[in-house]
Protein backbone atom coordinates (compact mmCIF):
# COMPACT_ATOMS: atom_id res chain seq x y z
CA UNK A 1 0.00 0.00 0.00
CA UNK A 2 1.34 3.39 -0.92
CA UNK A 3 2.32 5.52 2.05
CA UNK A 4 0.12 8.58 2.52
CA UNK A 5 1.97 11.85 2.08
CA UNK A 6 2.24 14.10 5.16
CA UNK A 7 3.35 17.06 3.08
CA UNK A 8 0.49 19.30 4.20
CA UNK A 9 -0.48 17.59 7.44
CA UNK A 10 1.40 19.79 9.90
CA UNK A 11 1.63 22.94 7.82
CA UNK A 12 0.79 25.89 10.10
CA UNK A 13 -2.18 27.99 9.15
CA UNK A 14 -1.66 31.64 8.47
CA UNK A 15 -3.46 33.82 11.01
CA UNK A 16 -6.47 35.58 9.61
CA UNK A 17 -5.95 39.27 9.11
CA UNK A 18 -8.44 41.27 11.13
CA UNK A 19 -9.84 44.05 8.95
CA UNK A 20 -12.95 44.93 10.95
CA UNK A 21 -11.55 48.41 11.70
CA UNK A 22 -10.17 49.03 8.20
CA UNK A 23 -13.25 51.11 7.32
CA UNK A 24 -13.65 53.35 10.36
CA UNK A 25 -17.04 54.83 11.15
CA UNK A 26 -17.52 58.54 11.78
CA UNK A 27 -17.44 58.10 15.60
CA UNK A 28 -14.24 56.03 15.24
CA UNK A 29 -12.57 58.87 13.35
CA UNK A 30 -13.68 61.44 15.94
CA UNK A 31 -12.45 59.40 18.93
CA UNK A 32 -9.16 58.17 17.45
CA UNK A 33 -8.27 61.57 16.00
CA UNK A 34 -8.91 63.17 19.39
CA UNK A 35 -6.45 60.80 21.03
CA UNK A 36 -3.94 61.28 18.19
CA UNK A 37 -4.06 65.05 18.69
CA UNK A 38 -4.33 65.28 22.50
CA UNK A 39 -2.62 62.13 23.76
CA UNK A 40 -4.73 61.40 26.85
CA UNK A 41 -8.45 62.13 26.46
CA UNK A 42 -10.86 62.26 29.37
CA UNK A 43 -12.89 59.06 29.54
CA UNK A 44 -16.19 60.98 29.51
CA UNK A 45 -15.50 62.34 26.01
CA UNK A 46 -14.68 58.93 24.55
CA UNK A 47 -17.64 57.31 26.32
CA UNK A 48 -19.87 60.02 24.88
CA UNK A 49 -18.69 59.18 21.35
CA UNK A 50 -18.50 55.39 21.55
CA UNK A 51 -20.78 52.76 23.04
CA UNK A 52 -19.36 50.52 25.77
CA UNK A 53 -19.28 47.70 23.24
CA UNK A 54 -17.24 49.74 20.75
CA UNK A 55 -14.77 50.77 23.45
CA UNK A 56 -14.40 47.13 24.45
CA UNK A 57 -13.75 46.15 20.83
CA UNK A 58 -10.97 48.71 20.36
CA UNK A 59 -9.50 47.80 23.75
CA UNK A 60 -9.51 44.07 23.03
CA UNK A 61 -7.82 44.80 19.70
CA UNK A 62 -5.13 46.62 21.71
CA UNK A 63 -5.65 49.89 19.83
CA UNK A 64 -6.55 51.93 22.92
CA UNK A 65 -6.10 51.59 26.66
CA UNK A 66 -7.73 53.08 29.73
CA UNK A 67 -5.39 54.79 32.20
CA UNK A 68 -5.86 56.77 35.41
CA UNK A 69 -3.84 59.32 37.35
CA UNK A 70 -4.37 59.88 41.07
CA UNK A 71 -4.52 63.46 42.33
CA UNK A 72 -5.39 65.03 45.69
CA UNK A 73 -8.87 65.77 44.36
CA UNK A 74 -9.41 62.29 42.93
CA UNK A 75 -8.46 60.27 39.87
CA UNK A 76 -8.29 61.47 36.27
CA UNK A 77 -9.46 58.64 34.02
CA UNK A 78 -8.50 58.75 30.35
CA UNK A 79 -8.14 56.77 27.16
CA UNK A 80 -5.05 56.87 24.98
CA UNK A 81 -3.72 55.16 21.88
CA UNK A 82 -1.39 52.22 22.27
CA UNK A 83 1.62 51.87 19.98
CA UNK A 84 -0.55 49.68 17.79
CA UNK A 85 -3.27 52.32 17.93
CA UNK A 86 -0.84 55.01 16.78
CA UNK A 87 -0.01 52.91 13.73
CA UNK A 88 -3.71 52.38 13.10
CA UNK A 89 -4.36 56.13 13.30
CA UNK A 90 -1.56 56.87 10.84
CA UNK A 91 -2.91 54.34 8.36
CA UNK A 92 -6.69 54.76 8.58
CA UNK A 93 -7.58 57.97 10.44
CA UNK A 94 -5.09 60.74 9.67
CA UNK A 95 -2.72 59.46 6.96
CA UNK A 96 0.00 61.96 6.16
CA UNK A 97 -0.27 63.64 9.55
CA UNK A 98 2.05 63.34 12.53
CA UNK A 99 0.80 62.09 15.90
CA UNK A 100 1.22 64.25 19.00
CA UNK A 101 3.92 63.02 21.39
CA UNK A 102 2.21 62.92 24.79
CA UNK A 103 3.80 64.89 27.63
CA UNK A 104 1.75 64.01 30.70
CA UNK A 105 -1.79 63.01 31.50
CA UNK A 106 -2.46 66.26 33.42
CA UNK A 107 -1.21 68.38 30.53
CA UNK A 108 -3.06 66.36 27.91
CA UNK A 109 -6.50 66.45 29.55
CA UNK A 110 -6.57 70.24 29.29
CA UNK A 111 -5.89 69.88 25.59
CA UNK A 112 -8.72 67.37 25.31
CA UNK A 113 -11.05 69.73 27.22
CA UNK A 114 -10.50 72.45 24.64
CA UNK A 115 -10.57 70.06 21.70
CA UNK A 116 -13.86 68.38 22.60
CA UNK A 117 -15.77 71.23 24.27
CA UNK A 118 -14.54 74.47 22.69
CA UNK A 119 -13.83 73.56 19.05
CA UNK A 120 -16.31 72.93 16.26
CA UNK A 121 -16.01 69.99 13.87
CA UNK A 122 -14.82 72.42 11.18
CA UNK A 123 -12.10 73.78 13.46
CA UNK A 124 -10.94 70.26 14.37
CA UNK A 125 -10.42 69.54 10.68
CA UNK A 126 -7.78 72.31 10.51
CA UNK A 127 -5.78 71.28 13.58
CA UNK A 128 -2.02 70.78 13.46
CA UNK A 129 -0.24 68.90 16.24
CA UNK A 130 2.84 70.21 17.98
CA UNK A 131 4.89 67.63 16.09
CA UNK A 132 3.62 68.95 12.75
CA UNK A 133 4.17 72.58 13.77
CA UNK A 134 7.76 71.83 14.78
CA UNK A 135 8.42 70.27 11.38
CA UNK A 136 6.98 73.32 9.59
CA UNK A 137 8.95 75.71 11.77
CA UNK A 138 12.17 73.79 11.11
CA UNK A 139 11.49 74.14 7.39
CA UNK A 140 11.19 77.89 7.84
CA UNK A 141 14.69 77.87 9.33
CA UNK A 142 16.15 75.63 6.63
CA UNK A 143 14.63 77.72 3.84
CA UNK A 144 16.05 80.91 5.33
CA UNK A 145 12.63 82.39 6.05
CA UNK A 146 13.70 82.92 9.67
CA UNK A 147 17.11 83.29 11.30
CA UNK A 148 18.74 80.86 13.72
CA UNK A 149 18.43 83.50 16.43
CA UNK A 150 14.67 83.78 15.88
CA UNK A 151 14.31 80.00 15.74
CA UNK A 152 16.15 79.56 19.05
CA UNK A 153 14.08 82.24 20.76
CA UNK A 154 10.81 80.43 20.01
CA UNK A 155 9.01 77.44 21.47
CA UNK A 156 6.17 75.75 19.56
CA UNK A 157 2.65 75.67 20.98
CA UNK A 158 0.72 72.48 21.73
CA UNK A 159 -1.41 72.75 18.62
CA UNK A 160 -2.79 75.26 16.14
CA UNK A 161 -6.05 75.50 14.24
CA UNK A 162 -8.11 77.93 12.17
CA UNK A 163 -11.19 79.23 13.98
CA UNK A 164 -14.58 79.49 12.31
CA UNK A 165 -13.95 83.23 11.99
CA UNK A 166 -10.75 82.58 10.01
CA UNK A 167 -8.27 83.37 12.80
CA UNK A 168 -5.31 81.04 13.27
CA UNK A 169 -5.02 80.08 16.95
CA UNK A 170 -1.88 78.83 18.68
CA UNK A 171 -3.05 76.93 21.76
CA UNK A 172 -0.90 76.19 24.79
CA UNK A 173 -1.50 74.47 28.13
CA UNK A 174 0.59 76.25 30.77
CA UNK A 175 1.49 74.03 33.72
CA UNK A 176 3.01 74.92 37.09
CA UNK A 177 6.57 74.28 35.93
CA UNK A 178 6.46 76.95 33.20
CA UNK A 179 8.65 79.99 33.72
CA UNK A 180 7.89 83.44 32.35
CA UNK A 181 10.68 82.86 29.86
CA UNK A 182 8.92 79.69 28.65
CA UNK A 183 5.69 81.60 28.11
CA UNK A 184 7.51 84.41 26.34
CA UNK A 185 9.06 81.88 23.94
CA UNK A 186 5.56 80.58 23.11
CA UNK A 187 4.25 84.08 22.49
CA UNK A 188 7.25 84.93 20.32
CA UNK A 189 6.66 81.78 18.30
CA UNK A 190 3.04 82.78 17.62
CA UNK A 191 4.10 86.23 16.38
CA UNK A 192 6.64 84.69 14.02
CA UNK A 193 4.37 81.83 12.91
CA UNK A 194 1.46 84.20 12.36
CA UNK A 195 -1.13 83.01 14.84
CA UNK A 196 -2.92 84.34 17.90
CA UNK A 197 -1.60 83.05 21.20
CA UNK A 198 -4.17 81.44 23.48
CA UNK A 199 -3.34 79.66 26.71
CA UNK A 200 -5.08 77.83 29.49
CA UNK A 201 -3.62 77.64 32.97
CA UNK A 202 -3.70 74.02 34.01
CA UNK A 203 -4.06 74.97 37.64
CA UNK A 204 -6.93 77.44 37.38
CA UNK A 205 -8.43 76.49 34.02
CA UNK A 206 -8.78 80.16 33.09
CA UNK A 207 -8.23 81.09 29.45
CA UNK A 208 -6.28 84.18 28.49
CA UNK A 209 -6.12 85.74 25.04
CA UNK A 210 -3.25 87.83 23.76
Amino acid sequence: MARQSNKHKDKPRKPKQNNRFANPRKPDIKAIKGMAVCGHVRAEYIEDIWSARRIRSFTEERLIEKVSYATKKGSIVCYKLTERGVNYAKKYIIPGHQIYASKSIVHDVYMSDHYFTKMSDTERETIKTETEIKSEFKEMLVSGEISKYTYDSCSCVDFSYTSDSGEIIGYEVVTDNYTQQDIQAKQTFCRVYGCTYQEVRAQSGGVRYE
